[in-house]
């Protein structure tokens, strides 16, 4: 029989039982559930912690002032004349 490592699996120690035999797949699926389940109660337990922690504080900004845009530029004359086609 071949072996979890033979297979290109990489299992963890813990779910191994005897050497090159691995617990079911449906155990896997219960330990990975269960990981899922953990990592989400840790998250909404950290959100709850933060979003509910107090606190004091005071703040200041500047901001710049504005003023009126100028806007300058040259006009192009131009006609047909010297937008001919030269061949």
């Amino acid at each position: 029989m071949p072996t979890a490592s033979t297979r290109g699996y990489i299992v963890p120690h813990f779910l191994r039982r005897k050497k090159g035999v691995t617990v079911s797949r449906h155990t896997k699926t219960w330990v990975a559930g269960i990981a899922v389940f953990v990592t989400a109660g840790l998250a909404a337990m950290g959100a709850y912690a933060y979003f509910s922690a107090t606190g004091s504080g005071t703040a200041s900004a500047n901001v710049g002032s504005a003023s009126a845009v100028t806007l300058s530029g040259s006009t192009n004359s131009w006609t047909k004349r010297s937008c001919r086609l030269v061949t």
